[in-house]
């Protein structure tokens, strides 16, 4: 038998203690579902973390958690505008997921392997909760005012959609993913 709150991989429901308890509101949401294995998978992980460590420890549970918290707490807000802005705070937490795991890894705290065989996880839950954002963001009557800057990918260059010339105290640049230096054209 399968610990209460267990979700069945199959049908990707929980299975609760209580024959009557039922999944209603934000826990029929895929992307808090998601979160929610991650939490847990981050969580025993967790128990890796030397003692020395467990600053790192405290703050990746810390946005481990907050990522399910958050999508639960928009789902519950009044409009579509709050709930796409609690997705957001979400989508911000699992980037501090992922920086805390890169600690982790870099300095080697916890095994390679471990963090390693989070990302198929994680990966997965930034696309699921990257749609739903996507999706919220259409059903508000004029989306355009929601959008902040975004990044695109054009020609290797990461920025925020300004000109390059502009002042760069608003510009936010990413490094692609081989951490080469970004060419400016």
């Amino acid at each position: 038998m399968k610990e209460p709150g267990v979700r069945n991989q199959e049908s990707g429901r929980a299975e609760y203690a209580s024959a009557g308890e039922w999944e209603s509101g934000f826990r029929r949401v895929i992307a808090w579902q998601k979160a929610d294995d991650l939490f847990a998978a981050i969580y025993r992980l967790a128990d890796s973390i030397p003692k020395r460590d467990w600053w790192v420890r405290s703050q990746l549970l810390g946005a481990a958690r907050s990522v399910s918290s958050n999508i639960a707490e928009g789902h519950g807000r009044g409009t579509i505008r709050d709930y796409g802005r609690f997705l957001e705070m979400s989508i911000s937490s699992l980037n501090e997921v992922q920086n805390d795991l890169h600690i982790l890894k870099r300095n080697q705290i916890v095994s390679a392997e471990l963090v390693d065989s989070l990302q198929p996880l994680r990966v997965e839950t930034i696309k699921v909760l990257t749609g739903l954002l996507r999706s919220m963001r259409k059903k508000l009557p004029n989306n355009s005012d929601w959008q902040r800057r975004q990044v695109s990918e054009e020609h290797e260059v990461f920025r925020a959609g300004v000109d390059v010339e502009s002042d760069f105290d608003d510009v936010d640049l990413l490094a692609p993913d081989s951490l080469t230096p970004c060419s400016w054209r």
